[in-house]
């Protein structure tokens, strides 16, 4: 089987069955008004794992990794403004880039025409040791600032999975983090702030032990910040878990629902 082809036949069938569900669901007499339009995508030949950010100004961004001619990879991103998407910037490239399916960038917009993104760069030659790399830009993306390590820990080790988040002082980021994994420790959740300039806040450990290898997210909610990721017991059971801040501290993870899902499953 081509694995490609089948993520993409996958895909196509995962958006008609969204589709349908958001139709069956919808209220009694809001079907009249759905209209469904086919949108040509910004992106060029050779580009995967698109992401879509809704700033809190309603401007719709898709970003997505581009494989250039050379070999070597880009994160790009298209704005959707009026009526369609605008040309395709890029934020950066290199050929040091980690790229993975499960694990890809960001754009995210912020106030104003402040915009942060986000991808991974190799930090060793093992594969997994790679970290987040953050630019940021104040003029909706015309220039970016130089990339600077969201984590200050620079072991080559995995830092990924990160999720990016605007804030009204600028910008907060969760990510799986695995410093301490070389010596035998555990894969952790981590958070920090940053603003435009890229001054970072101090760390903040969310959870000690972790799910390695799942995706994290989060929203910002009436100046809160909420964060949701797959945790790890001591009885490798990986429920999903939560956490919030409430004025600037962050609670102790909960789990959303106890599922008692245990590896190997």
């Amino acid at each position: 089987m081509n694995l490609r082809s089948s993520q993409s036949r996958f895909a196509k069938r995962g958006f008609v069955f969204s589709l349908i569900a958001g139709l069956w669901f919808a209220p009694v007499g809001a079907s009249e008004a759905i209209q469904v339009e086919v949108v040509e995508s910004p992106a060029g030949a050779n580009s995967r794992w698109p992401r879509l950010d809704v700033s809190a100004d309603q401007v719709v961004r898709l970003s997505w990794v581009q494989e250039l001619e050379s070999g070597n990879h880009a994160l790009r991103f298209s704005s959707w403004i009026a009526e369609g998407f605008q040309d395709a910037r890029t934020v950066a490239s290199g050929d040091r880039w980690f790229v993975n399916w499960a694990d890809f960038p960001s754009v995210v917009g912020g106030a104003g025409d402040t915009l942060a993104a986000h991808w991974l760069e190799k930090m060793g030659e093992d594969t997994y040791a790679y970290g987040i790399r953050v630019a940021c830009s104040s003029d909706g993306g015309e220039r970016w600032s130089e990339p600077f390590w969201l984590h200050r820990d620079e072991t080559p080790a995995e830092h990924g999975f990160a999720t990016l988040v605007a804030t009204e002082q600028g910008f907060a980021a969760v990510w799986l983090d695995g410093r301490d994994m070389p010596s035998g420790g555990d894969m952790s959740l981590r958070a920090t702030t940053f603003d435009v300039t890229g001054k970072r806040s101090d760390e903040v450990i969310l959870d000690t032990r972790t799910c390695e290898c799942c995706a994290t997210d989060a929203v910002s909610i009436g100046g809160n910040l909420v964060t949701i990721y797959r945790d790890r017991g001591d009885d490798e059971r990986r429920d999903i878990a939560l956490a919030w801040t409430d004025k600037g501290r962050w609670s102790q993870p909960i789990d959303l629902h106890r599922d008692a899902w245990i590896t190997p499953g």
